[in-house]
């Protein structure tokens, strides 16, 4: 016979595994983020302003690492715009979700080269989606990633592995042990880098059609498509709305204990960290205008190979991770500390 305390102790060990094979079940669906959603509402509450209302009947798993960020409005370039209104990643890219990334990739490239490969059909999708524009989009989608599908493909998605002996001292790269930053289990919370702005648009591709084909697998009506960010949208998250901020965690005169300020920045930081070590804004989003410089959608100067960037890598001075300082990258030009987040916008 237990006693009481056995009881317990029994009671909390059944509780902790339920809990985590609950956690493993759900990081199993969704996306590379782990995003699983039904449907949502946006509806002008009692304070006035929009609230995101959920389904409580169709919802089914949770949005994990992503934020809902309200509307609002941003003035860039002279202009108000609109921003706001779908889901971001609250953090920027990691390797490790890079890593399973090319491993689903790879999945479904040897299902091809089996026959086995299991695709959605126009009729499982015209049993979802209303919208004959949508199930052309998914079907379109899915027709460009899966011919793309090849050994040479797998390979070009690979980050460029040399990309901080090329940009970097050598005795940094050495010290850090650069050279493994794709493959050591330490780097794995670290932001993705060394890749090419089409490389990032392929995750983004192949990321969407993940989500969809769960959601269509659900028989849920949601469409989502993952996007960059634009630049007024970055600048209005790591602003958390205020337009008084001029750095993402605030002002300087919000610091740790031992006086340092909430951002990895600052040539005395020599490298990267993981993206969670410091805290998120009150959007609940890290690591902006800190840490990597961000690629976001808008061109620069109206020319397509150059894309604005949001400035805040961790050697960039304190004048240039104030929010809304940008510069541009060459889509065809791979960084050591350049990478991306991405917005879910369901319709």
């Amino acid at each position: 016979m237990l006693s009481r305390i056995g009881r317990i102790l029994l009671a909390v060990v059944v509780l902790f595994l339920f809990l985590d094979l609950k956690a493993k079940r759900l990081n199993d669906y969704g996306s590379f983020k782990v995003v699983s959603y039904s449907d949502y509402d946006d509806v002008v509450g009692d304070s006035g302003q929009k609230e995101l209302v959920l389904d409580k009947k169709l919802v089914t798993g949770i949005l994990r690492g992503m934020n809902y960020i309200r509307e609002g409005m941003w003035l860039c370039d002279g202009r108000e715009r609109r921003v706001g209104g779908f889901f971001v990643d609250n953090t920027e890219t990691t390797v490790d979700e890079y890593r399973k990334f090319l491993f689903i990739v790879t999945d479904f490239l040897d299902q091809k080269k089996k026959n086995e490969l299991s695709l959605l059909k126009r009729e499982d999708l015209e049993g979802v989606y209303d919208s004959g524009d949508k199930v052309d989009k998914v079907l379109d989608l899915q027709d460009f990633l899966i011919n793309s599908l090849s050994d040479e493909y797998v390979e070009w998605l690979k980050p460029l592995n040399n990309v901080f002996s090329e940009e970097l001292d050598g005795d940094i790269v050495s010290k850090f042990g650069l050279n493994d930053y794709f493959t050591d289990p330490k780097f794995g919370g670290y932001p993705i880098v060394g890749l090419i702005f089409e490389q990032m648009k392929h995750f983004l591709k192949w990321r969407t059609y993940y989500l969809i084909r769960y959601l269509v697998n659900q028989g849920i009506e949601t469409y989502g498509e993952y996007e960059f960010l634009t630049f007024p949208e970055y600048c209005y998250i790591a602003s958390s709305g205020d337009r008084n901020n001029r750095y993402a965690w605030g002002s300087l005169n919000v610091r740790s204990d031992d006086g340092q300020l909430f951002a990895n920045f600052n040539f005395e930081n020599e490298f990267m960290c993981s993206v969670n070590k410091y805290p998120a804004n009150n959007f609940g989003v890290r690591d902006m205008c800190g840490n990597v410089d961000e690629i976001t959608s808008d061109s620069a100067n109206n020319n397509n190979m150059l894309k604005t960037t949001a400035i805040g890598n961790y050697a960039s001075l304190l004048s240039d991770v104030r929010i809304g300082v940008s510069h541009f990258e060459h889509v065809d030009r791979a960084r050591h500390c350049l990478s991306f987040r991405a917005k879910l916008v369901l319709k």
